[in-house]
């Protein structure tokens, strides 16, 4: 009786974590580049989790030994499910590239392989914390339409931008990363302060809030693959990294 009592209470609570609707805000940057920004709700979360367990299976699937791009990608695919998974009262988006403004994604959906999707990643907070989350951020291997350049900086800043215009308290975007995507994440942060594990360049408040967010374990470890690097820079900074102010932004509410 006590364990069907749990299980009812943890089933009522992943269920309360999730609105029955929610808000898409979406930006286009050119005739097939949408950006958009995704309240996970009850009625999208099953898309999400299908087209993250196939992009999963879709590397676990190729022969190994993996290049750094296809594990880094497989290790992304697992950061992004495992924060769906997680019950918390964290608030969660998803942001993603389509190649179409009109890019539903009900649960209701199949199969769920996204060819309209070109990358994705998940965003996650709570009221009571100054910085957000970014995890999980991968192209789809399932995509059908012409591959932009550079679009994981424009997801990342579009992130940013988005957040600052709906939140006043959040100061800090932090995320955990294979080098590879370090790298690629960093290569265009020339004029720009920010966080890396392993690299010699920090200063005071850097090493600070580094050490801050270490002292929070849940934050800190949720699905952080192993020889991970903290990235972390500021939201301002990072919306800065594309010019968004011409940029129609469009609010619906699904």
């Amino acid at each position: 009786m006590q364990t069907k009592i749990a299980f009812l209470a943890g089933f009522l609570l992943a269920i309360s974590l999730y609105s029955e609707s929610g808000e898409k805000y979406q930006g286009q940057i050119s005739s097939d580049l949408f950006l958009n920004f995704l309240i996970i709700t009850q009625d999208n979360i099953g898309y999400w989790k299908d087209l993250a367990t196939n992009i999963k299976n879709h590397y676990r699937s190729m022969p190994h030994p993996l290049s750094d791009l296809a594990n880094s990608s497989l290790d992304a695919a697992t950061q992004f499910l495992d924060h769906l998974k997680e019950n918390s009262n964290n608030q969660k988006w998803i942001v993603y590239a389509s190649n179409q403004a009109d890019s539903p994604v009900s649960s209701t959906m199949g199969p769920h392989k996204g060819p309209h999707i070109e990358m994705l990643m998940t965003v996650t907070s709570n009221d009571d914390i100054p910085y957000i989350k970014h995890m999980g951020i991968l192209r789809n291997p399932f995509y059908e339409g012409n591959k932009h350049p550079n679009l994981s900086e424009i997801l990342h800043a579009f992130s940013a931008f988005i957040v600052l215009k709906i939140f006043n308290d959040k100061k800090y975007m932090f995320s955990r990363m294979m080098p590879v995507m370090a790298d690629i994440i960093t290569k265009n942060l020339h004029n720009i302060e920010y966080y890396l594990d392993n690299k010699n360049e920090s200063n005071d408040w850097k090493e600070n809030l580094a050490n801050a967010l270490k002292k929070l374990s849940f934050w800190y470890y949720m699905g952080f693959g192993m020889g991970s690097l903290m990235f972390i820079v500021s939201l301002n900074d990072l919306a800065g990294l594309h010019d968004f102010s011409t940029i129609d932004i469009k609010k619906t509410v699904q």
